[in-house]
């Protein structure tokens, strides 16, 4: 899924997910991919991101 496809909408919610995710890391560094992004916007949060 190449991310030049997103329109605005669609890349807000992925920086949504990646900043979400990144409080899931210790440090400054986020490790996040971009299948655990698409797994997050997809609405599977039952891995890294539980709420």
């Amino acid at each position: 899924m190449g991310l030049q496809q997103y329109d605005d909408y669609k890349a807000m919610e992925f920086a949504s997910a990646v900043c979400a995710l990144n409080h899931t890391y210790e440090g400054d560094v986020n490790f996040a991919t971009v299948y655990e992004v698409t797994n997050i916007l997809s609405g599977d949060t039952s891995g890294r991101l539980k709420r």
